[in-house]
């Protein structure tokens, strides 16, 4: 394994000539390079054009044209799904919220407290399948149900103070109930400790039980909140106007993956529900939740591939991503040695348009007009290399 070393733009031109890369516009090439990064479009796709890799050499026919052409190829697939995955995430997210709340609403109201705090508690939600094991790995990690988050600096505009107060290594800490405003939020009431870095004349403050204490204005810290719905209220200010924010409020700040791990917990016929919802076309009626979460899981992966500007046709599904093994068989993936991980991007394209909002005829004709022009200038051998990646796992 060697090291690869810094080349400025002049270096990095030169070595491809000398592999044989025709360079019609060298200051129009250095500005697409500096642009879009050399490792993205030469070592993304070189492969693609090399007749010989061990001294790498380009076909004879090759020009710095044919990198312009596969790399925004490639964009314009990764935006075309970027948009077809934001519609989708915004129908799961809001079916998640509706159905729970639906499902849930008659027992949230027969309990005490309000409803954030019903889905806040993770044994208000069914253990789906028997298994301890499975909800420890994909549920109870939930923010939900954390009981600690990050630390964030807040300033004392009118708090009333009910807890403990203590110090920690030489530092202020309340702990308890704190009800009123900081500075930048509405007034609201917040659970968790406070641990203050500016105050006068801290070392008059008693350790010990406090009731209605008013800390002085100005006051500042940080806010270490033990509960998800308080530390929305601070991380987003919007929230701050709810003293119990709703769970149709609340599903906006999660991720995909916190999405994804939230379904997996849920009750099977919400879990139908929303499956109906999303518009995903289940290919087994026996296995249409693992489906699903499979669909979610290729979607992420895709997703994080598109949004850090990864080249999204050399993508395959991770070794440990198993795929359900009904979608395998009907929708004919060729998976790695003949089990269930590993797909190519053909393949993840046919998983993808299982829902839907997924446009596959849109991305099939960006590639079927990228071949008919190489088909044109009788470059058939890159079109036989440019199939063998997206569909066999080659190149």
């Amino acid at each position: 394994m060697s090291d690869k070393f810094f080349k400025s733009l002049d270096e990095q031109l030169r070595l491809q000539e000398e592999r044989g890369l025709k360079i019609n516009d060298p200051l129009g090439f250095k500005k697409y390079l500096l642009e879009n990064n050399y490792f993205n479009i030469i070592n993304g796709f070189e492969t693609l054009f090399l007749k010989s890799s061990q001294p790498k050499q380009y076909y004879e026919e090759i020009s710095t044209e044919d990198f312009r052409s596969i790399f925004e190829l490639d964009r314009k697939i990764s935006l075309f799904l970027f948009e077809d995955f934001s519609k989708i995430e915004m129908k799961f997210s809001t079916s998640i919220a509706y159905r729970l709340t639906e499902s849930y609403n008659e027992r949230s109201r027969m309990t005490q407290g309000s409803d954030n705090d019903f889905f806040m508690n993770k044994e208000n939600y069914p253990n789906h399948n028997g298994s301890e094991d499975l909800r420890a790995e994909y549920f109870d990690r939930h923010k939900f149900f954390r009981t600690s988050f990050p630390r964030r600096n807040v300033a004392v505009n009118n708090i009333n103070f009910t807890g403990q107060v203590f110090r920690v290594n030489g530092e202020l800490c309340f702990e308890g109930t704190f009800t009123g405003s900081f500075k930048g939020l509405n007034r609201n009431s917040f659970q968790g400790k406070f641990y203050v870095s500016g105050l006068d004349n801290s070392d008059s403050i008693l350790e010990g039980n406090y009731e209605d204490f008013c800390i002085p204005e100005d006051t500042t810290g940080k806010m270490n909140c033990s509960n998800y719905s308080d530390f929305c209220k601070i991380e987003y200010p919007y929230i701050s106007k709810y003293e119990h924010p709703p769970l149709w409020v609340i599903i906006n700040t999660l991720t995909l993956n916190e999405l994804n791990i939230l379904y997996w917990g849920l009750e099977l016929d919400v879990k139908n529900k929303i499956i109906e919802d999303v518009g995903y076309r289940w290919v087994s009626p026996f296995s249409k939740t693992d489906e699903f979460m499979s669909y979610l899981e290729v979607m992420r992966e895709c997703r994080n591939v598109i949004a850090h500007f990864g080249l999204i046709t050399r993508l395959r599904t991770r070794r440990n991503l198993t795929i359900n093994r009904s979608l395998v068989d009907s929708l004919s993936l060729q998976t790695f040695n003949g089990g269930n991980r590993i797909v190519c991007f053909w393949d993840i394209l046919k998983i993808l348009c299982q829902v839907d909002s997924v446009d596959g005829k849109r991305i099939k004709k960006l590639i079927s007009n990228y071949l008919l022009k190489n088909m044109t200038e009788n470059k058939n051998t890159i079109n036989k290399n440019f199939l063998d990646r997206i569909y066999k796992r080659r190149r």
